[in-house]
């Protein structure tokens, strides 16, 4: 689901921002498309209308809300609404019931369950964002074209981007991806295989330190 704000100043398009919910994960939301006109800046218009955003996805029961943004402004912004940067990224969380994005996160991929694996899609696009700013033990975490770090090593500026990053390999025509998902959907693991220009085949993944038992399936996958 997208959902899209804006607001106007008389006939003037002034301000806008959306909010991605993924339906299988609606705990869930990635904000984007943040956007002042010039001649509107300095009004708060930016403010109010990631405030409703946030207001409205927590009233349908939403608990974690991610942006990115490298711009100090806006992060004093979304600092006043309650959005917590994550450790060595450019990400940030907004977490429902004053919890820290640290015990979020702990919470989050602390609760067992049995994991499968299936291609991947779009519904991963919001739930592959606390997966992969998650600070994993290994320093790479898939070597193919996305070039996956994790952020105990290296910064992470992306959040809603990371989706393009693995439909690189698709839209070029040299390869493919696979999740893993558990019984409660949440997602877990990622692969990627892509074919190099000599004909060889790149297999890479990897998936959370809870769900080791997934990554042999991946790779296989």
């Amino acid at each position: 689901r997208l959902i899209f704000y804006l607001t106007r100043q008389g006939e003037a398009l002034a301000g806008t921002t959306s909010i991605t919910i993924p339906v299988a994960n609606p705990d869930l939301g990635g904000l984007g498309e943040v956007a002042t006109a010039h001649e509107f800046r300095r009004r708060g218009i930016a403010y109010r209308l990631c405030e409703r955003a946030r207001d409205e996805f927590r009233e349908a029961g939403g608990k974690a809300i991610f942006l990115a943004t490298g711009n100090g402004v806006a992060r004093r912004v979304y600092t006043r609404l309650g959005w917590q940067r994550l450790a060595n990224a450019n990400v940030m969380a907004c977490i429902a019931g004053g919890a820290s994005a640290e015990e979020f996160m702990v919470d989050y991929f602390g609760q067992p369950a049995d994991a499968t694996v299936r291609p991947a899609s779009a519904a991963e696009r919001v739930p592959m964002i606390p997966l992969l700013i998650n600070p994993h033990d290994w320093q790479v975490l898939d070597a193919n074209v996305v070039g996956m770090h994790s952020t105990r090593q290296v910064l992470q500026n992306s959040c809603m981007g990371l989706y393009t990053r693995y439909t690189k390999a698709i839209t070029a025509g040299k390869g493919t991806w696979f999740c893993a998902r558990t019984s409660d959907g949440r997602l877990v693991g990622l692969s990627t295989v892509c074919l190099d220009d000599e004909g060889g085949c790149c297999v890479d993944g990897f998936a959370h330190r809870n769900f080791m038992e997934v990554w042999e399936d991946l790779i296989q996958a």
